[in-house]
């Protein structure tokens, strides 16, 4: 009997090294398919310069023609690569959404036949969260504080892992990691040894987030309609080594809250969080207000801060036209969770007047 081929599933979760992950996959493609690993093309129209198949993803949550296209292209690469093993990487696969459960029952349905193993790498929610914030701050999808950012409805449903790893469970195998234990020996490394994925040794991660005040700042300047760019706001204020930003009594609450919920996390996947804490003072990092945002202006500004490339500015343009089109052809569906979509690149904003802050 011909043993089944094998599909990995690499769902994330977001903040678990996963751009460096794909971006490592992609480099390795050929390699990777002379041991009979297809990592399928990535670079689709609707998201360029991407090494992740969020095309399938955003597919496969929102729309069911455009899954089927989606995953014929896939399958057909992989039909035509002659490999045994067929892998696909996006963390928005691990995302809470309304419609997950149907979602991946027309998932299951499409990859029967194969033998199906989803991969995920998850982080203690405290510090999940302070990532997450801070990573969507950066990108210009949130404009409140980590203390309103951690009640959202959204973002306690990505904290509860073992729902998710359930629902997964429906789909085929399942192998969670543990993220902070993985970073001791090489997250790469941990990776390949859950699926059989040869991968050279870790690279440099690509993904590095800015300090908890900058992505404060973001936060208000995405508030307040500011455009910015994390190395802007390290031209004009400095560089900000702050790591935390929940201060120990909300990371005390966020912990307690899901003690029950951990304790069954490990009883069924294997998953054990670390107990240590970091240093830092009772309280959330302090909120940016207009007077941040204002002195940040005038610091960038007057240092001549807040230009891009050409070549930088001729791909954002290509980026938000894409986009914008996209945006068109789907404005009468309805609000969606927010997605691991790429964020189109900011463009300089205008000057402001020099006034003392």
């Amino acid at each position: 009997m011909t043993a089944k081929p094998r599909l990995i599933l690499h769902i994330g979760t977001h903040k678990t090294a996963t751009s460096t992950l794909q971006a490592l996959m992609a480099k390795e493609r050929p390699a990777l398919l002379k041991a009979g690993i297809c990592y399928p093309r990535t670079d689709h129209p609707d998201y360029l310069d991407q090494h992740k198949h969020i095309a399938l993803a955003e597919a496969l949550f929102h729309d069911d023609a455009a899954f089927r296209l989606e995953w014929a292209r896939v399958r057909a690469e992989f039909d035509a690569s002659g490999a045994h093993t067929l892998v696909l990487s996006a963390e928005g696969l691990s995302s809470p959404g309304k419609s997950q459960d149907n979602s991946l029952g027309r998932l299951r349905a499409a990859a029967d036949g194969f033998d199906v193993l989803a991969v995920c790498l998850l982080r203690r929610q405290d510090s999940f969260v302070e990532s997450l914030w801070n990573q969507r701050a950066k990108n210009g999808r949130i404009n409140k504080h980590i203390t309103d950012f951690v009640q959202l409805p959204a973002v306690q449903r990505h904290m509860t892992y073992k729902d998710m790893l359930d629902r997964w469970a429906t789909v085929g195998r399942v192998a969670a990691i543990g993220f902070e234990a993985a970073r001791e020996t090489g997250v790469v490394e941990a990776f390949s040894a859950a699926t059989g994925i040869p991968l050279p040794p870790s690279p440099k991660n690509r993904n590095v987030s800015p300090g908890m005040h900058h992505a404060a700042l973001m936060a208000a300047l995405n508030k307040a309609g500011v455009t910015h760019s994390h190395r802007w706001i390290e031209q004009a204020l400095g560089a900000d080594p702050t790591r935390h930003a929940l201060g120990a009594r909300l990371r005390g609450e966020i912990l307690a809250r899901f003690t029950d919920h951990n304790a069954a996390l490990l009883a069924t996947y294997g998953v054990r969080f670390p107990d240590t804490l970091p240093e830092e003072g009772a309280d959330p990092i302090p909120a940016a207000g207009p007077h941040e945002v204002e002195r940040y202006l005038v610091a960038l500004a007057e240092k001549g801060g807040g230009v891009d490339s050409k070549r930088k500015t001729r791909r954002q343009t290509r980026l938000r036209d894409v986009r914008k089109a996209r945006k068109a052809a789907t404005a009468n569906t309805a609000e969606q969770e927010p997605s691991d979509a790429p964020r189109p690149a900011h463009q300089p904003p205008a000057k402001p007047r020099a006034t003392t802050p």
